[in-house]
């Protein structure tokens, strides 16, 4: 896996979210030279209601984690879609 797919978002069973994080992190240091920390001092959760303020939010709490580590969950809930779960794990 390469530093730029680390970043990318990974689509996951909800029910498998700890697994896939878990190997995304064993990948990383595959790749990475410098050793990665998994610290982090914020869980943040974030409501959106479309596309437009999930991405918004996701670019926004991506920069400040460069400052400030943290767990971060970006929900979207659409109330005129059909009911699902779906899940993506990305590590900035």
């Amino acid at each position: 896996m390469s530093l730029e797919a680390l970043h990318a978002d990974v689509a996951v069973d909800p029910n498998a979210i700890e697994k896939n994080l878990a190997e995304l992190w064993r990948s990383s240091k595959q790749v990475a030279d410098d050793a990665l920390t998994r610290a982090a001092l914020w869980n943040v959760v974030a409501h959106t209601s479309n596309s437009e303020l999930h991405t918004k939010a996701s670019e926004t709490l991506g920069r400040a984690s460069a400052a400030v580590p943290q767990r971060t969950i970006v929900v979207r809930a659409d109330a005129a879609a059909r009911p699902e779960i779906q899940a993506w794990i990305s590590a900035n």
